[in-house]
């Protein structure tokens, strides 16, 4: 029960340091003062083994920044997505990456692809961060868009180019449907994230690799905390 204790009380100390989460206070219930005494600073209790030494150090890396977690590349994500909010009745640009049928890894990492069109009026707002926008009919895409699609048109000179009738014949949206699969990969040194990203409308034969940030980056209405891989 004194191991168990520990352990919980240890467990607690490292998810409150790493900010992981807001934890209720704990009631510490233990029939040994020793026990308590090992908890406030186990490493230096070198007897004892309910804790590895180990998993201090990998605490330690965790906190000089050489091993990035999974929650905090989320955290940092969050951090640079711009607070935004329309109104019923105003004219936005809307950001598409109206990627042309060619490759499927071509599409996908097209960086330049992505320009503003419009101006269109916001018709409805859906839930706390989407917007539905009123499209010409001749475009046949979905007209519900994330706010970090939108911008606001400041001045009613500004013009941007006008949905071509060759989006819905000769260029194709490319969205994440899933994460297959998540791995560290090393790149010029560097421990960098990486998604199996299965692609809407595609093969599973086509799923792609996509290191974590770009994903967020060019699919910000792509939710990556709910996925069971991750």
């Amino acid at each position: 029960m004194s191991t168990t204790t520990c352990e919980l009380k240890w467990l607690k100390g490292l998810l409150n340091s790493l900010g992981v989460a807001h934890i209720e206070p704990m009631n510490l219930y233990c029939d040994s003062q020793a026990a308590l005494h090992i908890v406030a600073n186990p490493v230096y209790h070198e007897r004892t083994k309910h804790i590895e030494l180990d998993c201090h150090f990998i605490h330690d890396e965790i906190l000089n920044g050489n091993i990035r977690t999974d929650y905090r590349m989320v955290k940092a994500a969050n951090k640079h997505r711009r607070e935004v909010h329309f109104n019923v009745g105003d004219s936005v640009f809307l950001k598409l990456r109206p990627h042309r049928q060619s490759t499927l890894k071509q599409a996908i990492h097209s960086k330049l692809a992505a320009r503003y069109f419009g101006p269109f009026t916001i018709s409805k707002k859906v839930g706390s961060v989407a917007y539905k926008l009123q499209l010409p009919e001749h475009v046949r895409i979905h007209p519900i868009f994330h706010v970090s699609q939108l911008k606001r048109v400041i001045s009613q000179h500004q013009v941007a180019p006008a949905l071509s009738k060759e989006l819905e014949v000769d260029e194709e949206l490319i969205e994440p449907e899933d994460v297959l699969q998540h791995r560290i990969s090393t790149i010029n040194g560097n421990s960098i994230s990486q998604l199996l990203i299965k692609w809407k409308g595609k093969p599973i034969e086509e799923a792609t690799w996509m290191a974590y940030f770009d994903v967020v980056d060019q699919f910000p209405s792509f939710s990556l905390e709910d996925k069971a891989v991750l």
